[in-house]
């Protein structure tokens, strides 16, 4: 769904490049890239993750306890 609502190359996410470069050209698909592309999408999320970590997981387990 997302694939046809963002036509332009300028809008659509890293998910979407990263399928469309596999979908573009099977046979000189380069693994390399998408190894990359995958890490650029990840990484900021495993920042986030290590900076917040303990707050994550205090208010994960705060709202876990009944009563």
């Amino acid at each position: 769904m997302p694939a046809m609502l963002l036509q332009s190359s300028d809008t659509k996410t890293l998910p979407l490049v990263i399928a469309s470069l596999k979908a573009s050209s099977p046979d000189t698909f380069n693994l390399g890239e998408v190894y990359m592309l995958i890490m650029i999408t990840i990484l900021p999320l495993i920042v986030i993750y290590l900076i917040f970590s303990r707050s994550i997981i205090k208010n994960l387990t705060s709202g876990a306890v009944k009563g």
